[in-house]
């Protein structure tokens, strides 16, 4: 393929051919030009067919909480000495204003001790200070002792007589409500009437699916073309990562309120698992992953996302364990070694947990995330990597973990390969091919409106250094 660059003498209503209509498909926009767009880390979900369409600046959508999980010991009673307690229940193991929580007659319950017990009776009268009685299952067990206030005790069975009534309370589903917003992301690039003639003729043909298909040839301004991209992705994927959501009272001028999407970061930190680390990953950082995950029912295999600064630690500590080791790294080809590859990206433990490590470029960039003194750099934060069921705005669906939601522009311009319109493209100024003003200049404009989505946040761990 052949590039060749002269000063055209064509006029404004000459097509431009843009690379932003080909910025989903770098390995087409690369035939074009010569050259890859850089590739962002977002890039990914794409792949996976993480990303969808809403209809709405706004979309919501409900988790259910743990169907099992434990209560806590606010306080204790002894009913009867060596054998029944009266326990109430925290604050927090209740829901819907104090009236219900989780534990109910005929439980069979178990303390941190291992003593076990049944509850035998419970009291909702006072609502958020529920009291339940537990009996001793037999004289093995003293449940007056084993309660201790502050510890948690889990639900682990049940009991009952035969020809009773059973339980006598369902069980009800808690679910939580999450709103997220799509947010807009624009960039602009503007030339003079003058300056359009310094463009470049790509010759190539177009291929099939395009409009233009089998034609020859497009004249491109590819540096301003390829740095305006640039600037768009970077700060549409830094907005995905990063952003929080606003307060509505973000005004610049008349303008109506700006609208900022709750990121990927922002939203773990806030709702999912808080771990820190010292100088840099260590056995004991895996170590309290995994109990983080055991609690959370996580699956097995997880995917860590990870800045510079925590992945260089995680390659010093790959090393360390092979320093008394007497095992000689990637060397057993037989041939002179001219570099060593230190590739540790899988982790894998006895309990059954894989860690598959990703470097995010994202967490790094020199200029935002990479700046001194930056926390980006040195975060890892653990993935899960299978999709859930869940209501979406009132409909069922398999949801990846993470997942960009879009929403379709309105008007002309609309792009995507031609096909779904996931952002729009579009010129303005008197150099335009419809002139749209009397100003001399010809400027190419891109946007979306875009937002993120994680799906049950309590089964990630945000993972920063202390």
């Amino acid at each position: 393929m052949s590039i060749q660059a002269f000063a055209s003498t064509l006029g404004a209503t000459d097509a431009i051919v843009s690379g932003f209509d080909l910025m989903h498909m770098p390995e087409v926009f690369n035939k074009l030009v010569g050259q890859y767009p850089r590739q962002k880390d977002l890039h990914f979900l794409d792949e996976m067919g993480a990303s969808k369409e809403v209809k709405q600046t706004t979309f919501s959508w409900q988790e259910e909480n743990r169907l099992n999980a434990p209560f806590t010991i606010a306080s204790k009673a002894t009913v009867v000495a060596l054998t029944t307690v009266r326990i109430t229940l925290a604050a927090e193991d209740h829901y819907r204003s104090g009236v219900y929580s989780n534990v109910r007659v005929n439980d069979r319950v178990e303390f941190k001790n291992g003593a076990k017990g049944f509850v035998i009776a419970k009291n909702e009268s006072v609502a958020s200070a529920h009291t339940i009685d537990v009996q001793r299952v037999n004289s093995n067990y003293d449940p007056v002792a084993a309660a201790v206030a502050g510890q948690k005790v889990g639900i682990f069975s049940m009991g009952f007589a035969e020809g009773a009534q059973g339980y006598t309370q369902s069980m009800l589903p808690i679910l939580t409500d999450f709103t997220a917003k799509v947010q807009i992301f624009r960039e602009t690039f503007k030339v003079t009437t003058s300056e359009q003639g310094n463009k470049t003729w790509v010759e190539f043909q177009w291929p099939e699916g395009y409009p233009k298909a089998g034609e020859m040839g497009g004249f491109y301004f590819i540096k301003a073309e390829g740095d305006t991209y640039d600037r768009y992705n970077l700060k549409r994927e830094l907005g995905l990562l990063t952003n929080d959501e606003d307060d509505g009272l973000i005004v610049i001028g008349s303008d109506p309120a700006i609208r900022q999407t709750r990121g990927f970061i922002p939203h773990v930190k806030r709702y999912g698992e808080l771990m820190d680390y010292a100088s840099k990953p260590t056995m004991g950082t895996f170590e309290t992953m995994q109990r983080l995950l055991n609690k959370n029912y996580q699956d097995k295999n997880v995917m860590g996302i990870m800045g510079l600064e925590f992945s260089m630690g995680l390659t010093s500590f790959g090393t360390d364990l092979m320093k008394a080791g007497g095992v000689l790294y990637n060397s057993s080809t037989g041939k002179a070694m001219d570099s060593l590859a230190l590739g540790f990206n899988q982790y894998s433990f006895a309990s059954g947990y894989n860690f598959h490590m990703k470097g995010m470029d994202a967490l790094n960039h020199a200029d935002t995330t990479g700046l001194s003194g930056s926390v980006y750099p040195g975060l890892c934060i653990i993935a899960p990597t299978g999709n859930k069921k869940v209501l979406v705005n009132g409909v069922s669906e398999q949801v990846a973990p993470i997942t960009v939601r879009w929403k379709k522009p309105i008007g002309g311009g609309a792009q995507d390969g031609g096909t779904n319109g996931r952002y729009k493209l579009w010129f303005t100024g008197a150099g335009a091919d419809v002139p749209t003003d009397d100003y001399l200049t010809r400027q190419l404009n891109i946007a979306s409106e875009e937002g993120m989505q994680v799906m049950g946040a309590k089964r990630f761990i945000y993972c920063s250094k202390a």
